[in-house]
């Protein structure tokens, strides 16, 4: 022992992570730690498909390490998976990007919204998020110093990102708008006359777009994913986050993409090699596979999620004090639960201990989903239907008080 005095109660957290120890964080890491402690839990909270990666993708991956492709890859990812995210963009939204400077392999979306997010935003710059949304987003610019501006949505409007309200609250100190379509929590998309509109306001205002583009194929009722990256001068001022865990059921693989101008992109590459150096190779060579084979598990997969989409609203909707809307895109559910007169973490934690079903409450994706929970159909048919009933019956014989 040296003998130093030490005191016993500092703290070594740094003060940038207390910023970003917010109220959304908190709230969804109580429900999740209240889940593992309790026996029997049927669990509608996870953003995880239930399904095997399919079989070509996991072959590939086999033949990667049989290969012997154990080592470091370049840090913006291997040439076959930049080119096969080019030609992907290229064939789908129309936009010819370069392979070498647009675009960076990251070990899944996350990183990549970090990366942006950290590479553009200054401190004391507003970033616009949509209100409720994705958890991780206003974490990101609390990180990098930044402040978010919530744009509220609201379930009369199908929870829509409204133009002009997201004007009104642009400032000389606004950055960046972060767009999320189809939407985490509330499976809205954004509609293509909303992104014009946005991409005019962006341009006008001079600003960055921030498009996280994880749920983009799994889609409801004919319609059709697109992306502002496609609208004629996003080009320049887009940053596109892609991911293959919702697509191709990869979430542990931890596989994503980032595209975005060439201004911006060498930057972010400097980030990601202090934090990760690069991408698992073998993964990205899986990730080449999954977009060059058969597509016919996508929409396998999506038309499963679709027959849970439309159990799922029937029977919230049967259930007294729920109001489910549909959702359009991605596998969530946002249902109003305001005629039970109980905050969303409270009822959170009552269908916890009274159903073993664990859910979201909306609170943890923004104040506007005070009366509403989040609940996950990635989950199995039978699953989501005995979670259903056992809410239906908590609640039947059980006050709320």
């Amino acid at each position: 022992m040296l003998g130093l005095d030490v005191n016993k109660d500092r703290t070594w957290i740094s003060q940038r992570l207390n910023n970003v120890l917010s109220l959304n964080s908190m709230v969804a890491a109580r429900i999740r730690e209240l889940a593992l402690k309790t026996e029997g839990v049927i669990k509608l909270t996870s953003g995880e498909p239930n399904f095997q990666t399919p079989n070509h993708i996991v072959d590939a991956a086999k033949r990667a390490l049989d290969e012997g492709d154990i080592f470091y890859t370049p840090t913006s990812g291997i040439p076959e998976f930049r080119r096969a995210i080019a030609e992907k963009v290229a064939r789908e939204h129309g936009v010819e990007v370069d392979s070498d400077n647009n675009i960076l392999a990251t070990p899944g979306a996350i990183e990549g919204i970090f990366l942006a997010i950290m590479g553009a935003v200054n401190p004391g710059d507003e970033v616009l998020i949509p209100d409720p949304c994705y958890v991780v987003y206003p974490s990101c610019i609390q990180f990098a110093g930044g402040s978010p501006i919530p744009i509220p949505l609201s379930a009369d409007d199908d929870f829509r990102l409204n133009p002009v309200e997201l004007e009104q609250r642009i400032t000389p100190s606004s950055r960046m708008i972060v767009l999320n379509s189809p939407s985490n929590p509330t499976g809205m998309i954004i509609t293509d006359h909303d992104l014009k509109a946005i991409a005019e306001i962006a341009e006008k205002h001079d600003l960055l777009v921030l498009t996280d583009e994880a749920y983009e194929k799994i889609v409801y009722d004919g319609v059709k994913h697109k992306s502002i990256l496609s609208i004629s001068g996003m080009k320049e001022r887009t940053i596109l986050i892609g991911s293959f865990s919702k697509t191709y059921a990869m979430t542990g693989w931890r596989i994503g993409y980032l595209v975005g101008p060439e201004t911006l992109v060498p930057a972010l590459k400097k980030i990601q090699s202090v934090i990760v150096l690069c991408t698992n190779g073998i993964v990205q060579k899986a990730a080449v596979a999954a977009l060059a084979g058969p597509q016919n598990c996508v929409t396998e997969m999506v038309d499963e999620y679709d027959r849970r989409r439309r159990f799922i609203v029937q029977r919230l909707n049967d259930i007294a004090g729920f109001s489910c809307p549909t959702p359009k895109g991605a596998f969530y559910v946002f249902p109003d639960v305001t005629e039970l007169k109980v905050g969303s973490l409270k009822l959170a934690e009552f269908l916890l201990r009274k159903a073993k079903v664990a859910v979201y409450p909306g609170i943890a994706y923004g104040q506007p989903g005070e009366h509403n929970i989040r609940l996950s159909y990635a989950a199995s048919l039978s699953d989501i239907k005995t979670a259903l009933d056992r809410i239906e019956t908590a609640l039947e014989h059980n006050t709320l008080d």
